[in-house]
């Protein structure tokens, strides 16, 4: 599943940067009403579902807020 971040979160909307757009449609090639996850910078995540994709960004309509997930277990060190 695909993450993004949004640039704003308003009304169960999320509006994407146009670059993610951009990657959306060109590089992933998602259409309409695929769904993805959408962070908002404050550790929330959502699943959203894609509504259109633009050069000014991409608009995703969010429907479940997503449980974050806790630090793992173990703990490694590197040296």
């Amino acid at each position: 599943m695909h993450r993004f971040f949004a640039q704003s979160l308003e009304d169960e909307q999320a509006i994407l940067s146009p670059e993610d757009a951009a990657h959306i449609r060109r590089v992933l090639r998602m259409l309409p009403g695929e769904i993805l996850e959408v962070g908002d910078g404050a550790g929330n995540v959502y699943r959203a579902k894609l509504l259109e994709t633009s050069g000014a960004g991409a608009v995703c309509r969010l429907y479940e807020r997503l449980p974050l997930n806790p630090e793992p277990r173990c703990k490694v060190t590197l040296y």
